[in-house]
């Protein structure tokens, strides 16, 4: 079962049929939307063996975790790319668990360098330091990196430089160039993903997962 905003409908149908899911539907919410329990009670109508929230920020996910777990539903709750951290703090640590989700655990050990170093500053400014400040801050070093290899500021001249690039640092570790064959243009920078959790309250590190873009 999913809930996802409306464009991304298709999407998804497409995604889910390649990987053989079996869908038991969607439940569709538009952009402006701001209680999540309705929803959150169409998806469980259909009696799903897990939940994944497409897109969306904090607030939507952490709503619809919390909502879920207090009608009775413990299944697997999946999302897309939001902060763990903050999704807890919307759900509650009661509802926080069986739940997962591709970013960091600013925490982790197994962080890369250039993520302490941005953990670092962003707790040194703000006095805390969201996964989504090293999100941020990728593709604006990607676009640097490319306006360097390119040795001018031409945006015609640095596009041609960036699609023969092989390789691009990322705050995730090394990238790679993808996405000719899926967008017609090798311009998808493919880094490793970092796969968190949320067990019992707590934020909990899975691993780095290569997916790289054809």
């Amino acid at each position: 079962m999913t809930v996802p905003p409306p464009y991304l409908e298709p999407l998804f149908r497409k995604k889910a049929k390649a990987e053989e899911l079996e869908l038991l539907g969607f439940v569709l919410w538009p952009l402006d939307t701001t209680d999540f329990t309705a929803l959150t009670v169409k998806a469980l109508a259909t009696k799903p063996d897990s939940l994944f929230l497409i897109n969306g920020w904090p607030i939507h996910m952490g709503s619809m975790l919390k909502a879920a777990r207090e009608m009775g539903f413990t299944g697997p709750v999946l999302a897309c790319h939001e902060d763990p951290y903050d999704i807890r703090e919307v759900a509650g640590r009661a509802a926080s668990t069986h739940f997962y989700t591709h970013n960091v655990d600013i925490n982790a050990p197994e962080m890369t360098p250039v993520i302490k170093e941005i953990a670092r500053r962003g707790k040194a400014k703000y006095g805390r330091t969201s996964p989504t400040h090293v999100w941020g801050w990728s593709p604006s070093w990607s676009l640097v990196q490319a306006v360097e290899a390119a040795q001018s500021l031409d945006s015609t001249v640095v596009k041609n430089t960036w699609e023969k690039m092989t390789s691009i640092q990322t705050p995730y570790g090394t990238g790679r160039m993808g996405g000719k064959k899926t967008y017609g243009i090798n311009h998808t920078v493919s880094a490793p993903m970092p796969l968190t959790a949320l067990k019992d309250g707590e934020v909990i590190w899975v691993k780095w997962q290569e997916v790289p873009m054809p």
